[in-house]
């Protein structure tokens, strides 16, 4: 049997991991008795000129920093040593990037925050002695079984020009430097960076794990690079619909692509994530990480319910206020998302619309005083009373006196095709990202914008069950059946199809030109809410199903139809029909809560 290879007193056990400029092994250390990672750079990049030096150098600053959430570096290979090393803590729990990839459903975003939270304390840390990391990614972070965040592999790092005069990027052999898809633009460009290039990479990991996907893809390198160069990512919201705006924001202004307009320090972008971290009632970062990652499906439908518990509250507040209303939406709209049949939410949607309501009723009363004060009360009155502009019976004002003819009016947006019962909020638009194809209507709902290019490529026949609302790329087109045919331009189309009885379909349709393509969707039904106000004592039954108590804390989902509710109170039995909704919330009270009938 072969001894172990060493490296001083290490002993290499077996590789864990490799990359670009290393191999990372599990070894054991013979003198402090205790088992490390040690990273071996690959040996052609000590023949870099001074790489060797500067390497130890920079290795020994990062060894130097004492914080939590930095991954600790024990040692660097001596001078005298053929091989560049340096040893770390041996984290066995494994890499952000490993749990991401464990995670099967779309992560809650609150998890985007008690990651930000970590990294911006070790990232700080470094900023402040000069270190700029350059290579953050989901895999240079550790993730240990405690739940903490650790900032790992400075092995890219440089010192910026206060701690080194000759501070130039370590390259790998006059290759980028870093991981492309978390580059910063200056990177790209190989401009000057500084710490705001970290907080660039960071940017894109929270919007990773916000949307479920990466802001400039992971294709071809070019096609990455090119994306970065010029901020070519879809807006969050876009993706991730109901994201907080103000989490949104804070990601989103990490990707800016002029490095004055992100935060300007690690501690800045922490402090916004810190207001929402109160917000969410999220104490220990860590904590919270580790028991939403350790939790069975039980525990974590008890971590989400304490979040929609602030989110309803948040709401709430603003609504009493009449602060805000966008926001309260925002705020219940992502309760909803989390927990569907939420009935306090859902009471605040409705509130949230009647604010919403009355706003419009406010704004449209100011209009009509300011269309009198400019127009003159007359020519108010005559539209009101229905007189056409031109049509000049006895006492009408000339021609040229006329209110100007309007524009027809444009469609609604996506966005606010919704009932009073669940508005949305529209996403913001940010003038830097690509356009959506251009989208026409073949068959569309009187008055909607009909066809304006009579060359459209391509054909796409749609059929719906039930019927649904239509939007392609954002853009309202109709309601099915009325709507049939879509002409689109060749290309990737987002279809949205809605129907307040059914879940949101999304559906993505590539479409080559001259191509005719049909589609047939069936929606999934939702299911109906029904609360039961149970008198105590009551057991409850719902066609045959016994009910537990806790059960009917929150509204019962119910299959749409008919149903039959009994309420056993002693030994007498009442029963009550009612009429179970898709996606609807009723209500039904015991017979046993009347006073004379009460036990």
């Amino acid at each position: 049997m072969s001894e172990p290879r060493r490296l001083g007193r290490y002993e290499l056990k077996e590789e864990i991991g490799a990359g670009a400029s290393a191999r990372v092994y599990r070894a054991y250390d013979t003198e402090l008795k205790r088992e490390v990672a040690v990273k071996v750079l690959h040996p052609h990049l000590r023949r870099e000129g001074s790489f060797a030096a500067r390497f130890r150098r920079e290795a020994q600053a990062v060894a130097a920093l004492q914080n939590p959430h930095i991954l600790p570096v024990y040692d660097v290979a001596p001078e005298s040593s053929e091989e560049l090393y340096f040893v770390t803590e041996l984290v066995e729990t494994g890499t952000v990037a490993d749990w991401l990839d464990r995670e099967q459903d779309p992560l809650p975003h609150e998890l985007a925050v008690c990651v930000g939270l970590q990294v911006l304390r070790g990232l700080a840390a470094a900023h402040r002695e000069g270190i700029i990391h350059r290579d953050l990614k989901p895999e240079n972070l550790m993730l240990t079984a405690e739940g903490h965040v650790e900032v790992a592999d400075f092995g890219v790092a440089h010192l910026d020009a206060r701690l080194d005069e000759d501070a130039q990027p370590l390259t790998l052999s006059g290759n980028l430097v870093g991981s492309p898809s978390y580059m910063s633009p200056e990177q790209v460009e190989g401009g000057a960076i500084d710490a705001r290039s970290d907080l660039f990479s960071l940017g894109v990991i929270l919007y990773r794990m916000v949307a479920g996907r990466l802001p400039f893809g992971d294709g071809p390198l070019m096609q990455t690079l090119k994306r970065i160069a010029t901020g070519a990512y879809e807006d969050l919201a876009g993706v991730a619909p109901t994201v907080d705006p103000r989490l949104a924001a804070v990601i989103e202004s990490c990707l800016s692509l002029n490095a004055d307009e992100r935060p300007q320090s690690a501690e800045e972008m922490r402090t916004s994530l810190l207001e929402l971290a109160r917000l969410r009632e999220i104490g220990d970062p860590a904590e919270s990480l580790r028991t939403w990652r350790d939790a069975d499906e039980e525990g974590r439908k008890q971590w989400k319910y304490r979040v929609v518990t602030t989110l309803v509250e948040e709401a709430r507040g603003l609504l009493e206020k009449k602060q805000d209303p966008t926001l309260a939406i925002s705020l219940v709209n992502r309760a909803l998302d989390i927990q569907p049949f939420h009935f306090e939410a859902y009471r605040l949607l409705q509130a949230t619309g009647e604010q919403q309501r009355s706003r419009a009723a406010l704004i449209a009363g100011v209009l009509l005083a300011v269309t009198v004060s400019v127009l003159g009360g007359w020519q108010v009155v005559q539209y009101l009373d229905g007189h056409k502009p031109g049509d000049n019976r006895p006492g009408d004002a000339p021609p040229e006196l006329e209110a100007p003819r309007q524009a027809p009016a444009e469609p609604e947006a996506a966005g606010e095709r919704e009932t009073k019962s669940a508005p949305k909020v529209p996403p913001p638009r940010r003038t830097r990202s690509p356009a959506p194809p251009p989208t026409e209507q073949a068959t569309a709902m009187p008055g909607t914008r009909p066809a304006v290019d009579p060359v459209a490529d391509g054909r796409l026949v749609l059929t719906t069950r039930p019927w649904a609302e239509v939007s392609v790329n954002g853009e309202a087109v109709g309601k099915t059946p009325l709507v049939r045919e879509l002409r689109l331009r060749p290309g990737s189309h987002t279809l949205r199809l809605r129907n307040p009885q059914t879940r949101l379909v999304e559906l993505e349709v590539d479409i080559a030109p001259g191509e005719t393509l049909e589609r047939v969707v069936d929606l999934p039904v939702l299911p109906a809410l029904l609360e039961i106000v149970a008198a105590p004592g009551d057991e409850v039954t719902v066609d045959g199903t016994a009910l537990a108590p806790e059960t009917l804390r929150e509204p019962v989902e119910l299959e749409h139809g008919t149903r039959e509710v009994h309420f056993r109170n002693g030994d007498e039995v009442r029963t009550l029909t009612v009429d179970a909704m898709a996606g609807r919330l009723g209500r039904i009270e015991s017979p046993f809560l009347a006073g004379e009938n009460r036990r």
